[in-house]
């Protein structure tokens, strides 16, 4: 079965160093895609909580890494976290 999916793009140019927002929650979401373009590990939490590399329920993608969730997408937030200045490239639809 296929199915048509119009992306919005999400992408960061340029991280704050904080764990900071990168999709608002979205119950009609169907794909979420996020990669990593820079050259250090980013971390996202994809329950919507505090972002940390390392931590419990953040997952690392390393450089040119990425994260595809086209059967489940979650609806709720996402946060991310990476160097401050590295961007990251981030659909949804």
């Amino acid at each position: 079965m296929s199915r048509t999916v119009f992306l919005t793009d999400h992408s960061i140019s340029s991280l704050s160093g904080s764990s900071q927002s990168l999709f608002a929650g979205d119950m009609t979401r169907h794909l979420v895609l996020i990669v990593n373009i820079g050259n250090a590990n980013i971390g996202v939490n994809l329950t919507g909580g505090t972002a940390a590399i390392g931590s419990g329920g953040t997952a690392t993608i390393v450089p040119n890494g990425s994260i595809l969730l086209d059967i489940f997408a979650p609806g709720n937030a996402i946060t991310v976290i990476g160097t401050s200045g590295q961007p990251v490239a981030a659909w949804s639809g």
